[in-house]
């Protein structure tokens, strides 16, 4: 009887300690989720027609025209509802693509949610995720609901992933998003760069990987319509001004 007991007993223990352990491992495993791609699709575009029918006279959404990214044969800017990226043609830029943000939930620019953008080093690929004012909530293990996005020019897809595990997103898209060579920083309180003409302008300068070179970017602030994008580069040596594109 004793013995029917004491197995009884080891049974119960053995089931109470079976169900704790995978509990523990639950919540282990919803605590850290694993990171991974949930789906490609092709990449939600908008014609120039459609992009100019949209922004055609409308005032700036959160803080208008932001450089995102620049080199000599590339440009990417965000008006937050859009992504555009140009390429060089001859000596100026050219509308290639027009990514739309809305239609990924990626067109936020208050400050409790916020799209966040990341170029790879080519700015061929872009990683995009929502911040929440909250660094815990960008982190994968903090929140698996959260998803990211990866925009490829080249092939025409976006990729998404669940969670905000930004490095290991980035190591699956064998890219570098982090500290990337060609991400501009717009100059706080710039100097007046001489032959620029300020008057019902709205002008911000960026930073480039090329230490001669900054960018300046000018919108008109009548109506702040965004189509009265200007794009010039400033080389801080020769004080030289190119214009690089403008919307025709």
């Amino acid at each position: 009887m004793r013995k029917k007991i004491l197995q009884l007993l080891i049974s119960v223990f053995i089931i109470v300690f079976g169900t704790a352990c995978q509990a523990t491992g639950i919540k282990e495993q919803k605590k850290y989720p694993e990171t991974k791609k949930v789906k490609t699709e092709d990449m939600k575009t908008l014609t120039k027609q459609q992009f100019y029918k949209v922004n055609k006279k409308k005032s700036a959404p959160g803080d208008g025209w932001e450089l995102i990214y620049y080199n000599k044969d590339k440009i990417l800017i965000s008006n937050v509802t859009s992504l555009v990226i140009l390429r060089k043609a001859d000596s100026r830029f050219q509308i290639d693509k027009i990514l739309d943000l809305k239609k990924y939930d990626l067109n936020h620019s208050q400050s409790e949610e916020t799209t966040e953008l990341l170029p790879s080093n080519n700015g061929e690929q872009i990683l995009l995720y929502n911040s929440y004012n909250s660094d815990s909530k960008l982190l994968a293990e903090e929140n698996d609901s959260l998803i990211s996005w990866v925009a490829n020019f080249t092939t025409v897809t976006m990729k998404e992933y669940r969670g905000n595990d930004l490095e290991k997103i980035a190591d699956l898209e064998q890219g570098s998003f982090f500290n990337c060579l060609y991400t501009c920083k717009m100059i706080q309180n710039p100097r007046k760069i001489k032959g620029v003409d300020e008057k019902n302008k709205e002008i911000k300068v960026f930073t480039t990987a090329y230490d001669d070179t900054q960018i300046l970017v000018s919108t008109d602030i009548n109506e702040n319509n965004m189509l009265s994008l200007k794009i010039s580069s400033y080389n801080t040596s020769t004080k030289r001004i190119i214009n690089l594109f403008r919307f025709t």
